[in-house]
C-alpha cells in the first residue's frame, strides 16, 4: 500500500493541522523542499513547524530555536545540516513568530511557566514522528532554546542520539550579583502582580531595531542585514522584551537544570553577552557526556557569525557528529 502523504500524516496526528507559510525577504528566501505547518497544541494555542526533507538522509536535526526567534532565522542552519545530510526542523514557540501571541501586545514575551514549552516540544515531536523523519535525531537548541533542550533531555533522552546547545541559557550574564537582584526583583513584581509587564529596560523593540552597531548577536554585518531584513519586511515575525514573569520563570528553570545522559556539545561565544560562560562550563564539567567549545570573537549566535567563525563552529559539529557515529 502506498505510504500516505506528509500532510496526511499530519492530518491524522491532528486534524485541524493544515498547511502554514514561510515567509522571505529580499536577503533571504526559505531553503528548497521545505514545508510549513500550523499544529494546535492547546484551544487557543497554534505553533507553526517548518520541515526539510533529505534524500538518504542520515538523520533529522532538531532545531529549538531562542527566545525571540522564528523558523526564518534558523534557514542558514537548515541548509547547513542538509548540507551534511540531515533532514531538518524548527519551530516557532508560543508567543513567538507566527504561534499564537500570549498578550494583547504581540511585542511582549511572555510565558506562565517554562513547562508550557515542554508541551510544545512534545507536540512538535509528535509532528516530526508523524513526518516520519528520519532517525537518529540530533537536538539544536540555542539560548532559551538550549534550556528547553536540557529539560527535554533530563525529561527523554531516549529520543536523541546527540544534542548540539548553542549558548545555552543555562546561566545570564552579569555576575551573582545581579542574579540575585534580578531573580529577587521578578519575584517581587510577579507577587505584586505586574508579572505581565515589561521586565526592568525592556519594551518592544527588536534587536533589529537597535542597528548593528553594539549588538549583542553578531559580529558579522551581512548576517545581521539578512535578519533585520526579515523583521522589518514581516514585521509579524518580531517581538521585543520579555515580561517580568518571563524572568521569574527563566531564573526558576534555570535553576534546575542539569546534564542529561545524551552525548551534547556546547557552542559558545568568547564575546557573549547574553548568556553565562560561567554556567556553561559548570554544566559541561559535571559529567563527561557534555563538552565545551568557546569560539573566538564570537557574540550570542554562533550560527549568524561571521564566516570564519562559521567554518571553525561547523567544523566541529562535524567532528562532534563523526565520532557518534552519526
Amino acid at each position: 500500500m502506498p505510504d500516505a502523504a506528509p500532510a496526511q500524516r499530519l492530518q491524522a496526528l491532528d486534524p485541524r493541522s493544515q498547511a502554514a507559510p514561510l515567509c522571505s525577504s529580499a536577503l533571504q528566501s526559505p531553503p528548497a523542499e521545505g514545508r510549513a505547518y500550523w499544529l494546535n497544541v492547546e484551544p487557543q494555542v497554534r505553533l507553526r513547524v517548518g520541515y526539510w526533507p533529505c534524500e538518504a538522509a542520515r538523520g533529522t536535526a532538531v532545531i529549538f530555536p531562542g527566545r525571540t526567534e522564528t523558523i526564518e532565522k534558523h534557514y542558514e542552519t537548515v541548509e547547513r545540516f542538509t548540507a551534511l545530510g540531515f533532514a531538518a526542523a524548527a519551530i516557532d514557540w508560543r508567543g513567538q513568530g507566527l504561534a499564537t501571541r500570549a498578550l494583547a501586545d504581540p511585542r511582549r514575551g511572555h510565558v506562565d511557566h517554562f513547562s508550557a514549552f515542554q508541551r510544545d516540544a512534545d507536540a512538535y515531536l509528535a509532528c516530526l514522528e508523524a513526518l516520519r523523519a528520519p532517525k537518529p535525531w540530533v537536538l539544536v537548541g540555542h539560548s532559551m532554546g538550549g534550556a528547553i533542550s536540557a529539560r527535554m533531555l533530563m525529561r527523554r533522552a531516549d529520543l536523541f542520539d546527540a544534542a548540539i546547545l548553542s549558548a545555552p541559557m543555562l546561566g545570564l550574564y552579569g555576575g551573582l550579583l545581579r542574579d540575585l537582584v534580578s531573580k529577587a526583583l521578578a519575584e517581587t513584581m510577579v507577587a505584586l502582580g505586574a508579572g505581565k509587564r515589561y521586565a526592568l529596560g525592556c519594551n518592544p523593540k527588536t534587536t533589529a531595531e537597535l542597528g548593528f552597531e553594539g549588538n549583542c548577536i553578531t559580529s558579522d554585518p551581512q548576517r545581521f542585514a539578512a535578519y533585520t531584513a526579515m523583521l522589518f519586511e514581516n514585521p509579524e515575525l518580531a517581538l521585543g522584551g520579555p515580561s517580568w514573569r518571563w524572568v521569574r520563570e527563566a531564573y526558576r528553570e534555570m535553576g534546575s537544570l542539569v546534564p542529561g545522559k545524551t552525548p551534547t556539545l556546547i557552542v559558545l561565544g568568547d564575546e557573549d553577552t547574553v548568556v553565562s560562560e560561567e554556567a556553561a562550563r559548570s554544566f559541561a564539567s559535571s559529567t563527561d557526556m557534555v563538552a565545551l567549545e568557546l569560539f573566538s570573537g564570537a557574540r550570542h549566535e554562533p550560527f549568524i557569525e561571521r564566516d570564519d567563525i562559521q567554518n571553525r563552529l561547523w567544523q566541529k559539529i562535524s567532528d562532534f557528529l563523526r565520532q557518534r557515529g552519526l
